[in-house]
């Protein structure tokens, strides 16, 4: 009897012992707490490094590509580079009559995200299509051909004259994206593009694009444009603000100036190159209170400094225009007014 008391007492865990096995279950769920919010963090670390590298191969290289060809064959405009006078375009024909001045390169003008004063820019600059392309919005464009004109005749027509203009705009979720809105027109009055003197590779496609394109409105009338002033498509999703400054030469120099700034010139230098700030937020929420204590931006000369703790990053970037005449004459905004 003694002996089956004695098993029945060594029988459980002690207070000591139970003590330690909590502990030790208390820092087992602890290191796995912890190893699952480090491994949530990096994770979230990851999509938005992946989410820079998109936006700075997809979005700014690509938009700096396509900003390069400002002016290209614009030698009768002035300035060439961008569209930012009401009598730039008022020779042309658009669905709602004229082309409205909100559609034209304007300084603070768009929306700008939360704890950001600066309000958006927007640019708009054309081009003549020097080959067959695509413009921001992925439409095909056309460049010099032949084509048969209204009077019957064959001829070669210059490229289709691009409108691009970058904007932003706010979503559906309230986040911010910078969009390009395209447009294209030509400047003699076609009948028929010559869609069977392409030959080789890839002609088949562009030859059913130019079918489809030249019967509707604007592609085959001379002047009259096709689209413009509708959201466009995204370039660049989830930024807070997109500014611009236009370099001009002057002395001998480089010289920026914001787009108000250009417009108030007594006559407007040709632009030799844009000088552009995105500053892009990241998806997932990863700073410290410290990190976003520290996080703050200079754009052109004013700070701007984050609230939240979702990471940003600025991108920068200078472009030259080859395209553009940098040491055309320059043009009075009152000759703008007065030309015919």
């Amino acid at each position: 009897m003694g002996r089956w008391a004695n098993k029945q007492a060594q029988l459980g865990f002690g207070l000591l012992e139970l003590v330690v096995a909590l502990l030790i279950g208390s820092l087992v769920v602890m290191l796995a707490v912890t190893m699952y919010g480090t491994g949530i963090k990096q994770l979230g670390n990851a999509h938005n490094s992946a989410t820079w590298i998109d936006t700075d191969l997809h979005g700014v290289q690509a938009l700096s590509a396509q900003l390069r060809m400002a002016g290209h064959g614009m030698h009768d405009a002035m300035p060439s580079a961008v569209v930012m006078h009401p009598q730039q375009v008022a020779q042309l024909r658009h669905q709602a009559g004229v082309i409205s001045d909100k559609l034209l390169s304007k300084q603070a003008v768009g929306a700008s995200g939360r704890g950001v004063a600066m309000a958006s820019d927007q640019l708009v600059i054309w081009y003549v299509a020097p080959m067959d392309m695509w413009d921001c919005e992925g439409n095909a464009v056309l460049g010099a051909r032949r084509a048969r004109l209204q009077d019957g005749t064959m001829a070669t027509v210059a490229g289709q004259v691009v409108i691009e203009r970058y904007f932003v705009n706010s979503e559906d979720d309230g986040s911010l994206s910078l969009r390009c809105d395209s447009a294209r027109f030509v400047t003699d009055d076609i009948q028929r593009d010559s869609t069977r003197d392409r030959r080789g590779i890839g002609s088949a496609l562009m030859n059913a694009i130019i079918d489809a394109q030249v019967g509707k409105s604007g592609v085959s009338s001379a002047n009259t444009v096709q689209g413009f002033g509708g959201n466009g498509e995204i370039l660049i999703a989830n930024i807070d603000g997109f500014w611009v400054r236009f370099l001009i030469n002057h002395d001998d120099n480089i010289r920026q100036l914001s787009i108000r700034d250009y417009q108030a010139l007594p006559a407007y230098p040709q632009v030799a190159g844009f000088e552009l700030a995105i500053l892009a937020k990241a998806p997932i929420a990863t700073q410290s209170a410290m990190q976003t204590a520290m996080q703050s931006f200079k754009l052109f000369g004013e700070t701007v400094r984050i609230t939240d703790n979702q990471p940003r990053r600025l991108y920068q970037t200078t472009i030259l225009l080859p395209n553009a005449t940098a040491d055309g004459l320059p043009v009075s905004p009152l000759a703008l007014g007065q030309a015919q």
